[in-house]
């Protein structure tokens, strides 16, 4: 077949510029369907779905490349190239799923985590600022007075507080209450003051006996638990997956998120890794 002539596609573009619109936009091929002798291919074919903007299907599809990839990649020990993978899903994933990637990802690879900590589940400044405000408060630090009386800090607080079955009013009386107490402490916060021993003449850390109350301690363990419980409200994690267990594991904590639960989560099976007519097969013909 010829190709159009520059001044051939010129000349269409005069005349008809939705036509050579249309001609512009139309998609690359896509790349060979992916196989486990080459794990890079997985990702080759999911960035191609990624950057030809996917529908939901290829969504579901690039998804389901990436899983398969990683384990792929992660049975022939390239953990790197199959966090990779788990990282572009993420991209394109709903919040729940886009944790579990992040979180499979960080443990596969253990260089990324200072980057897993800010994309795993990114969140607006008023969220982080609110964190480390409620976290102060359980701390004994003091309070910022500007933070506790910010228009968006404060409209984050109810917003978490009714989610985790309080009211907003109620929290924020709690928390104005805990910069009194926290702001008063002589020691501010710290366990130690520098001192320096008449006798040796040398600097020593010398406990701070003026606690209006021990570091981190609250006026009562239901007051230290409803920080906490606006503190996971704020992360949208519910108290009740705390004491999760999978069955048969003899009442043992819920695993850290592995490839074989990513696997059993999106019905896929390293056993079928070819893809023939958009389903996934043991057999590339």
């Amino acid at each position: 077949m010829r190709i159009p002539s520059r001044s051939i596609l010129l000349s269409i573009a005069m005349g008809c510029p939705l036509a050579l619109g249309a001609m512009l936009i139309q998609p690359s091929s896509m790349p060979p369907s992916p196989t486990p002798q080459q794990p890079e291919s997985y990702m080759a074919f999911v960035e191609s779905l990624i950057n030809a903007g996917p529908t939901e299907p290829q969504t579901k599809l690039a998804i389901e490349t990436a899983v398969l990839g990683a384990a792929v990649a992660h049975e022939q020990s390239l953990d790197t190239l199959a966090a990779s993978l788990l990282i572009a899903a993420a991209q394109i994933a709903n919040p729940t799923d886009r944790r579990l990637f992040w979180d499979a990802s960080a443990m596969l690879d253990p260089a990324i985590m200072d980057v897993w900590k800010d994309e795993r589940n990114p969140r607006d400044p008023a969220i982080n600022a609110t964190t480390n405000l409620l976290q102060s408060a359980r701390n004994g630090i003091p309070l910022d007075s500007d933070a506790l009386h910010s228009t968006d800090i404060r409209a984050a607080i109810d917003s978490a507080a009714r989610a985790a079955g309080y009211s907003g009013a109620e929290i924020l009386r709690l928390l104005e209450a805990i910069a009194q107490t926290n702001g008063s402490d002589p020691c501010r916060g710290k366990i130690f003051n520098p001192e320096r021993n008449p006798e040796t003449r040398q600097i020593e850390r010398v406990l701070c006996p003026a606690h209006r109350r021990p570091q981190c301690a609250m006026d009562s363990d239901e007051q230290f638990l409803t920080l906490l419980r606006i503190e996971l409200a704020m992360s949208n994690i519910h108290t009740s997956i705390w004491s999760s267990t999978t069955p048969g594991s003899g009442g043992m904590p819920l695993r850290d998120p592995t490839i074989e639960s990513l696997l059993s989560r999106f019905s896929l099976s390293i056993d079928r890794p070819y893809l023939r007519d958009g389903r996934w097969s043991e057999s590339p013909e």
